[in-house]
């Protein structure tokens, strides 16, 4: 989760696809906009970490 200004938390996925400069994951989020795929992996405050594992859900 990261924290938007304001301190609204937001969820925001990270995935396979690297950014531009093949640094970072690129991020799903609807800040706004309906969902998009963007580099924004430290453009907020992180917030938590969770992991999503399929074999115990």
């Amino acid at each position: 989760t990261m924290l938007l200004p304001g301190n609204l938390p937001h969820i925001a996925i990270v995935t396979g696809h690297a950014s531009a400069d093949g640094k970072r994951p690129l991020i799903v989020h609807n800040i706004g906009a309906g969902a998009r795929l963007d580099d924004l992996l430290f453009a907020f405050r992180l917030d938590g970490h969770y992991r999503f594992n399929p074999a115990q859900a």
